[in-house]
């Protein structure tokens, strides 16, 4: 069942807001970062964004990301930092950053085939952003790999288990919004 605040952000121009807002909104979190000294990856609020502008946007939530990469790509500092341009891409953030893009996509996607079977449930959403994580992990420890030559034991010790336990504080009170606001 669609609710009533979800139900309104079907309008072209509805849909132009949330994609402009939640591409801000991306900046605004690549800047809330906690730097862990034993990985060049930071923790961010970035993945929380993206929980939420699957609720609002569903399968056009990879939308966002396209610009906020975009954006870097072109020189705009709207990465954590100040960061900026292709060489920032390149960086050992990278494939996190290609992975916000794919993971959204997926995600989206799921959200639109899989309404069914996805519900919108606090477990529902729990398991979706836990998809959506997992597939970050996989692009930014397969770019730590494939890119820097660490060993895949090395990317994966310094690429996702640091960040489990500040994605799974990220995870649960995105899907509690989520389910709470498919039901106004």
């Amino acid at each position: 069942m669609e609710s009533a605040i979800l139900g309104k952000c079907h309008s072209l121009k509805s849909r132009i807001i949330l994609i402009a807002s939640f591409t801000f909104l991306m900046i605004l979190a690549s800047y809330v970062r906690v730097h862990l000294f034993f990985t060049p990856v930071p923790v961010t609020l970035q993945t929380f964004v993206i929980f939420l502008s699957l609720v609002f946007l569903r399968k056009e939530s990879y939308i966002p990301q396209v610009f906020y990469l975009i954006m870097g790509a072109s020189g705009i500092a709207v990465f954590g930092n100040g960061g900026a341009g292709i060489i920032y891409i390149l960086g050992p953030t990278g494939g996190y950053l290609m992975g916000f893009l794919a993971s959204a996509f997926i995600a989206g996607i799921i959200m639109h085939k899989a309404s069914g079977i996805i519900d919108r449930s606090l477990l529902g959403y729990t398991v979706l952003f836990s998809v959506v994580n997992i597939v970050i992990y996989i692009f930014g420890i397969s770019w730590l790999v494939g890119i820097y030559g660490v060993t895949f034991r090395h990317a994966f010790n310094a690429g996702i288990i640091p960040f489990i336990i500040p994605d799974a504080v990220k995870i649960i009170p995105a899907a509690y919004i989520s389910s709470k606001l498919t039901r106004i």
